[in-house]
């Protein structure tokens, strides 16, 4: 313009200052009046300020030119909820986690160590919404006795960032009644064993939380093995290991140890009373 416009910033209203100059048209030869705005750095706040650049020359019309600005930023927080729940094995659990402060809202993704959730797994469902910047997504899922080992994790996304992911985690403390199983010790020939020799069963538990007590019940074909010295039928000697309960020994099996055997424990898991029974070992006692 003639003469030359000043020209003016304004941020949502506040004069801010710039560096401007003069240049000509390469064609016309026609004055050109620069004001060049620099932002160095901008800040989550800034999210739709508008910056507004206003001409004007005596005895000239007021001329201006806006823009708002529209932000994109990775989420400040996320976070699983209730991580003091007790977890069942074999019960349906409801975990929800909550992302804040992404622009566009976080897409959030399950995962069970580096395993993805996906909805089309069974016994699996996974819901989300948006609001704002938040977004809250709800896992409906399933617990397995091996998933005590193991991490669930949350993971915020902006998918418009190429880096913008951040996670949080929970360690699972998946509790599940015991799982036994009992097996013939392990020098010992299951279709040699003869009368007179020692014989030893091992029962062996897997179980969260371990039974409270180290106290093994033995069956011999459904009946409790009591502690006994030199007047059982079975043995000249039948007693848990003193260094492992979870061991019978029998000391000089008789004929009438043969049989099946099997072993008993519970750890409160899903109820007080609750005991778990191992699937029996038969054992043949030759003369």
């Amino acid at each position: 313009g003639k003469p030359p416009p000043n020209l003016i910033w304004y941020r949502d209203e506040v004069r801010l200052l710039a560096s401007a100059w003069e240049s000509y048209d390469s064609i016309s030869d026609t004055p050109i009046t620069n004001n060049n705005l620099t932002i160095i750095s901008l800040e989550r706040s800034d999210v739709h300020t508008k910056l507004l650049c206003q001409s004007w020359n005596y005895p000239g019309t007021l001329y201006g030119s806006s823009v708002e600005l529209d932000l994109t930023y990775q989420a400040q927080s996320v976070a699983i909820l209730h991580k003091n729940n007790i977890l069942k094995a074999g019960s349906q659990h409801q975990f929800t986690c909550e992302s804040h402060g992404s622009r566009p809202p976080a897409v959030l993704s399950w995962w069970l160590d580096n395993e993805q959730f996906e909805t089309k797994a069974h016994s699996v469902q996974i819901t989300e919404s948006t609001s704002g910047e938040s977004t809250i997504s709800t896992l409906m899922y399933t617990p397995l006795p091996e998933d005590t080992v193991k991490t669930l994790h949350c993971r915020a996304t902006n998918p418009e960032l190429l880096n913008g992911v951040i996670e949080d985690t929970w360690s699972l403390n998946v509790q599940y009644p015991p799982i036994v199983k009992i097996k013939l010790g392990a020098s010992l020939i299951a279709d040699d064993i003869r009368q007179g020799v020692d014989v030893y069963f091992k029962c062996i538990i897997k179980a969260n939380p371990p039974p409270k007590t180290k106290i093994v019940t033995w069956l011999h074909n459904g009946e409790i093995l009591k502690k006994t010295r030199g007047n059982d039928i079975r043995a000249r000697l039948v007693l848990p290991s003193v260094n492992d309960p979870s061991v019978l020994v029998l000391q000089g099996v008789k004929k009438a140890a043969r049989g099946n055997y099997s072993c008993v424990v519970g750890n409160g898991v899903p109820s007080h009373d609750h005991v778990v029974q191992s699937q029996p070992v038969f054992l043949d006692v030759k003369c």
